[in-house]
């Protein structure tokens, strides 16, 4: 369940923190509970706070993992990179306000306090400076290979597309000192 109060507002939805409390067939609850972020749209006319509307940022979602799937093993194949971007999962909820009733959502695994919040584009023309990536301690590797996935997903497309407005975490798994493997995990911060 959500919050009561939002501990943030953008400007197309509210965001709440929240628990993903699973419950078994026979509804008793499992022990299992992680901390997630729950999302609701702000605008409730007609369609805007439907589960449709919700299931076609999931459909989008799934289409932008799929691009960064392609993506990734193009990096390995052709550059020799070893730096995957993941997109996470978000799932659609309906929350039953009464019998006829319902309080769409959508839910995303909540971050840490210690991973590093970056945008990296936007729809229009931004993208971060090389020098504010240094300076938030993002790699500023990331930062290029981020960008021409965005240019990639147009010529892969073959110019249907192009994934824009991205944010994300940059989280790095490290073995024994050394930096294992990188992976920056992105969510189109709109619609793609």
């Amino acid at each position: 369940m959500p919050s009561k109060n939002p501990f943030a507002k953008g400007a197309e939805r509210l965001a709440y923190y929240g628990k993903n409390l699973p419950y078994s067939k026979d509804g008793s609850e499992q022990k299992m509970d992680e901390d997630i972020v729950f999302k609701e749209n702000l605008f409730l006319g007609k369609g805007m706070n439907s589960a449709n509307r919700y299931q076609l940022s999931n459909h989008m979602n799934t289409i932008v993992s799929y691009l960064a799937q392609l993506y990734t093993e193009d990096l390995k194949k052709k550059a020799g990179v070893d730096r995957t971007i993941k997109f996470i999962k978000i799932r659609t909820l309906a929350l039953k306000i009464d019998d006829t009733n319902y309080r769409y959502m959508t839910s995303e695994r909540r971050f840490s306090g210690n991973d590093k919040f970056v945008r990296f584009t936007n729809n229009a023309l931004y993208f971060i400076p090389e020098s504010e990536a240094v300076a938030k301690g993002v790699d500023v590797e990331w930062v290029r290979l981020v960008i021409a996935f965005s240019h990639w997903t147009y010529k892969a497309s073959k110019r249907f597309l192009m994934v824009v407005d991205l944010e994300g975490i940059v989280s790095r798994i490290e073995k024994t000192g050394q930096i294992g493997r990188s992976t920056v995990e992105m969510k189109p911060a709109t619609d793609v």
